[in-house]
């Protein structure tokens, strides 16, 4: 849970350093908290849920509920007419597999936006590498019972079709996605310590600043 965190950490950070900065645009930040706790009224596999949008959603894996949190923020986050929606998050355990801790993923709708925090990736120590969103694996994502499942149901891809999931939310031309595998770190390096990484408000604030 301590990993798992990270985006909401990173977002706060971002904005407390935007402040005492000065940043010279204006920067919202729209953060889910949501205590990851079993119950009575928890959601099961097999419920059918209705977001934000209006979408429905197949549950078939209770632990892909990072996704559903996020899908409401961006559409919240579409309707606030921004220039730029920048998500974070350690959605998927594919991206620690394919990335190791040491590389976060990035992919989005916007190559300019991409590219630019790639560049702050570059400037400040933390690595990003792009991943494709392969338009033809929406079609793993269509349910029977509702407009999507919120998991595949298979192993591979897991990266990119969580990305293409969160795509279906965002109603903006310019957004980018970063899944943190590097947000938390198995041992001391660099200027990381073990534990939370601290890695994200330093490559926002340099594509923020400039």
């Amino acid at each position: 849970m301590k990993d798992d965190m990270a985006g909401a950490a990173i977002v706060l950070a971002t904005l407390v350093a935007c402040a005492q900065l000065e940043a010279p645009v204006k920067v919202t930040g729209l953060i889910g908290l949501a205590e990851n706790m079993t119950g009575g009224n928890a959601y099961k596999p097999g419920d059918v849920l209705r977001s934000r949008s209006g979408k429905t959603i197949e549950v078939l894996n209770t632990d892909a509920e990072g996704r559903l949190v996020l899908a409401d923020l961006l559409h919240w986050a579409s309707e606030m007419k921004p220039d730029h929606i920048v998500d974070l998050a350690t959605l998927t355990g594919a991206a620690l597999i394919a990335m190791g801790d040491g590389v976060n993923a990035i992919m989005g709708t916007d190559q300019k936006l991409v590219e630019r925090l790639l560049d702050g990736g570059n400037a400040t120590g933390e690595h990003l590498w792009q991943l494709p969103l392969v338009e033809e694996y929406k079609e793993l994502l269509r349910s029977t019972l509702a407009d999507l499942k919120n998991i595949t149901g298979i192993r591979w891809g897991g990266s990119i079709t969580a990305g293409l999931f969160l795509s279906e939310f965002v109603d903006h031309a310019s957004w980018a996605h970063v899944d943190l595998s590097g947000g938390w770190s198995a041992k001391e390096r660099d200027f990381r310590s073990q534990g939370a990484s601290g890695e994200g408000p330093r490559f926002l604030l340099d594509w923020i600043m400039s």
